[in-house]
């Protein structure tokens, strides 16, 4: 019976261990698994998750395309990406769902002057303002990696 116990406590752990979605980023506390760089502003920011549940975060989003294209991650072992909107801070999105943002106008951490949106309405609010260039997520991808 002990052994028992024992052994669905552990396993409990372990799979307790494993996260299911992106976890919050502890900004001033993290490091860019990219640049290694501290994650420091809540307006940018960006988290790969493994199959199996790791989680790599990113003090910006060109840092995350970068890993994808440099092979510091591998592709096919990922279950999804996450970035920060930049309107609304701290708060990460599925990058299906972030309308992204180059404007020279708004800098980034990472000096891409690139941006996530949790709406294309949002965006554009921003395009309006401050001028630039909208992407799609494949789009970005695509652009960021031929610089």
């Amino acid at each position: 019976m002990k052994f028992l116990s024992l052994f669905l406590l552990s396993a409990a752990l372990i799979f307790s261990s494993c996260s299911k979605g992106p976890q919050p980023i502890d900004f001033g506390r993290e490091n860019c698994h990219h640049c290694k760089m501290l994650i420091a502003d809540p307006k940018f920011g960006a988290e790969a998750l493994s199959k199996t549940g790791k989680t790599f975060k990113y003090d910006a989003v060109e840092c995350l395309i970068l890993d994808l294209t440099g092979g510091g991650i591998e592709e096919e072992k990922m279950a999804g990406y996450y970035v920060i909107a930049f309107d609304k801070p701290a708060e990460l999105i599925h990058v299906s769902e972030a309308t992204f943002l180059i404007s020279p106008n708004v800098p980034s951490p990472m000096g891409a002057y690139l941006s996530a949106f949790s709406s294309r309405a949002s965006a554009e609010a921003m395009r309006q303002e401050k001028g630039g260039a909208l992407y799609s997520w494949e789009e970005v991808r695509k652009k960021i990696a031929e610089k």
